[in-house]
This record gives C-alpha cells, sequence and structure tokens, in this order.
C-alpha cells in the first residue's frame, strides 16, 4: 500500500497543483507578515502642533479604506486618519475643523505614500496616530490604535490565512481525485450514449500553447494592478496583481485538464473555470455556420494550430467563436468538422 503511495507521489507534478501551492504560500505568508504589528508609542512617533491650512478633506484609498485629512499652514505635507486611525465618530468630528483650529496630532514615522501621479499631486503623507484640538479634546490615542493593530493581528489575519490554507488543501486533494479520473471519459460529463462509444475523438491543447492564448488578458490584469498601487489604490492594486498570479497558475494546471471531443453529433469542450469546476460546452455541427483554422507565432514555431467554430453567437456585433487550443491535427481537425457538417446539411436535405 505504501510503495503505491509512493509510486504515486513520484508521478506528481508541482505544475498540476499550482493553485494549491499559492493557497498555502498566501496563507502562510499572511500568518507571519501579520504576526508582530510595529505597536506605535512616543519613541516611534512624531508629535506636531499645527494650525489647520484649510478645511479637512475626506475620501476612500482604493475603493476600501476610508480616510480624513488635512494640511498644516507651513507644511505641504498631508496628515490623515485611515484604517485604525479612523471610524465613522471621528471622522464627523474631523470633519466640524476649519481652517485656522489649532490641533495637537502624533503621527508614525514613515510615510505612508509620497505621491499621487494620477492626480498630479506630490506630496508626503502621513498616518495620525493620536489627536487633540481645543474643540473637542482627544479624538484617539495610541492606546486605541494599537488596540486595534492587536485585534486584526491576532483574530481576523490568521482566520483569512487558516481559510487560505484550508482551500488549499481542498484544491490538493481534489487535483489528486481529478488526476485519478482525467483518463475517464464520463469524468468529462458525456454518457457513452452520447459518446457513441467507439465513435469518438479526443484532443487536448498544447499546454503552452493554451497558456500562451490566456495570456494576453493575465499582463493586463497585472499592469492594472501596477497602477492602481502607484496611483495610491493600493488594496484594488494588490487585488487584481494577486488575480492574475492565481489565474496563472490556474491555467498551468487546468491546461493538461481541457479535452476536446468530437463525436456524430457535435462538439464538446471540456474545460475547468477559475472556480476550479468542471464545465462541458457543447456545439452540434447542424449550429456550426464557420469553421477555420488560425495559427500564432508560437504555433507555427511548433507546428501547432487552433480551430474556431462559429455557431452564430455575437457580441457587439463581433463573432464569438469556440476554440479547439494548440492540437497537432488542426487542419485534419477543420476538415473533419466541415465534413460533418455537409453530412448534416444532406441528411436535412432527404428528411
Amino acid at each position: 500500500m505504501s510503495g503505491l503511495f509512493l509510486n504515486m507521489l513520484r508521478r506528481i507534478r508541482l505544475s498540476e497543483f499550482g493553485d494549491t501551492v499559492l493557497f498555502i504560500s498566501l496563507g502562510v505568508l499572511l500568518f507571519f507578515y501579520t504576526r508582530n504589528p510595529e505597536i506605535v508609542d512616543h519613541y516611534n512617533t512624531i508629535e506636531i502642533n499645527g494650525v489647520l491650512a484649510g478645511s479637512p478633506e475626506s475620501g476612500v484609498h482604493g475603493e476600501s479604506d476610508n480616510y480624513i485629512g488635512f494640511t498644516l499652514k507651513g507644511s505641504g505635507d498631508f496628515y490623515e486618519f485611515t484604517d485604525c486611525s479612523y471610524n465613522n465618530i471621528l471622522a464627523e468630528q474631523i470633519g466640524l475643523l476649519e481652517d485656522g483650529d489649532s490641533v495637537k496630532i502624533r503621527i508614525a514615522e514613515n510615510a505612508t505614500s509620497k505621491s499621487y501621479p494620477l492626480s498630479g499631486k506630490n506630496y508626503e503623507t502621513f498616518r495620525i496616530v493620536e489627536a487633540y484640538s481645543q474643540r473637542h479634546g482627544y479624538y484617539m490615542n495610541t492606546y486605541e490604535y494599537n488596540r486595534c493593530l492587536t485585534y486584526f493581528s491576532n483574530k481576523v489575519y490568521p482566520i483569512i490565512s487558516a481559510i487560505l490554507v484550508v482551500i488549499g488543501l481542498v484544491q490538493g486533494v481534489k487535483g489528486l481525485y481529478d488526476r485519478s479520473n482525467i483518463s475517464n471519459t464520463k469524468y468529462l460529463g458525456l454518457e457513452d450514449a452520447q459518446l457513441q462509444v467507439e465513435k469518438f475523438i479526443k484532443l487536448h491543447p498544447d499546454r503552452v500553447a493554451y497558456l500562451l492564448k490566456k495570456l494576453p488578458v493575465l499582463i493586463l490584469l497585472l499592469v492594472i494592478g501596477l497602477v492602481l498601487i502607484f496611483g495610491d489604490a493600493t488594496i484594488m492594486g494588490l487585488v487584481l496583481i494577486f488575480v492574475s498570479f492565481y489565474l496563472f497558475f490556474h491555467f498551468v494546471r487546468v491546461g493538461g485538464k481541457v479535452y476536446y471531443i468530437l463525436d456524430e453529433e457535435g462538439i464538446h469542450f471540456k474545460t475547468v473555470t477559475p472556480w476550479l469546476l468542471s464545465e462541458v460546452k457543447s456545439v452540434k455541427y447542424a449550429e456550426i455556420e464557420e469553421v477555420k483554422w488560425t495559427r500564432s507565432i508560437f504555433e507555427e514555431m511548433y507546428h501547432i494550430g487552433t480551430v474556431q467554430v462559429y455557431s452564430g453567437k455575437e457580441d457587439d456585433g463581433e463573432k464569438i467563436y469556440d476554440k479547439i487550443i494548440g492540437i497537432r491535427e488542426f487542419r485534419e481537425i477543420e476538415e473533419y468538422i466541415k465534413g460533418m457538417m455537409n453530412e448534416g446539411q444532406k441528411s436535412n436535405v432527404k428528411s
């Protein structure tokens, strides 16, 4: 029994479990990265006494973190309440301050942001961890700020980390199950009756070709994420970067699990969605209006091609093609589909 298990492990390739590695790695990294938040005190913060140079400004960072802040006369920097130094009551009180009001604040030593290139502004932003004014007294103190940091570090982030690890383990188990069943045609969600048992063709794409077809979208998500980060929408940017890396590992993993089945009725496209659910789409030969093959530069180098099938679906006037990606028999498959289309037309004429 142990020998059988060891043989199975030897045949396993890491690329088949990219999403498992990604989720577990993210969970572990998040856990250790958030373990020891930097507690603020009078030794690692700076006290500033000043006068407001205008009314407070408020908004949202990255569509998730609310903030309210102000500038002080004689300084070009911006001081803000956000994350653990922000709450609705505080924001309402700060909003009552006016140009010329005196405040005493304590800020973190390091700036949270140094520029806003998308808005054309260029200044340093500092997070307020303690604030006082003669009008309202203390808005918050370092104890309250540290309590918020500790809560997230000890409760919120560990729960998120555990969820990521569990998702990774579940996908790993599912990957082992999929691996043992992928050669079974019934696993594709197609009954033997649909496949006519002895008369069907089963193809699967070249893994690299399949990945390259998906790459432009991944690069676009990555670029948008980087732009958002540099534009101070950090959380949204990180989310898009995470999605791009997740999809990359997803497509690497499922490249060998995508199959195309051609039987006497039509073409069946078996794919795995980004949510890791198996999905089968069928197009009958009678529905096909156009079939052609195309080749990218990479496909030409490796003597493979992609067969595109159009069955009347459009998006804003653009034809939507179902694709049999990266196969060596692309010319033969195109001719086979045309032949099956002609047979269907002849049958319709006779009937």
